[in-house]
């Protein structure tokens, strides 16, 4: 299972506010709405960051214009995500160096 089946229940969107924040919606369950995880300025290139939301860990990485969501857990041992190595769109696990493509899983 790629770590992108599990992260489909969270979507990534950027407000048009001129801050522009970071809002993840959870589908199902009682949260059924847009949360501000941070604002997408404190978010440098090529930087990632983790975060606490409910029961899930998304792990925020922007690339370029683009900021992608993911589990910050690897789906094979479970490990935290964000202390893998990026390289490029490229995120290597830090404990078993298997790679996941942030764009598509």
């Amino acid at each position: 299972m790629s770590i992108f089946a599990e992260v489909l229940i969270l979507l990534l969107k950027r407000n048009m506010e001129p801050l522009g924040q970071i809002n993840i919606k959870i589908l199902g369950g009682a949260m059924e709405n847009w949360i501000t995880v941070m604002s997408a300025i404190k978010l440098a290139e090529g930087s990632s960051s983790k975060n606490k939301l409910g029961n899930n860990s998304p792990l925020l990485i922007k690339s370029g214009e683009a900021i992608y969501a993911l589990l910050n857990q690897c789906p094979h041992l479970g490990c935290a995500m964000h202390n893998g190595e990026l390289s490029g769109f490229i995120l290597k696990c830090p404990c078993h160096d298997w790679l996941f493509d942030i764009r598509n899983g």
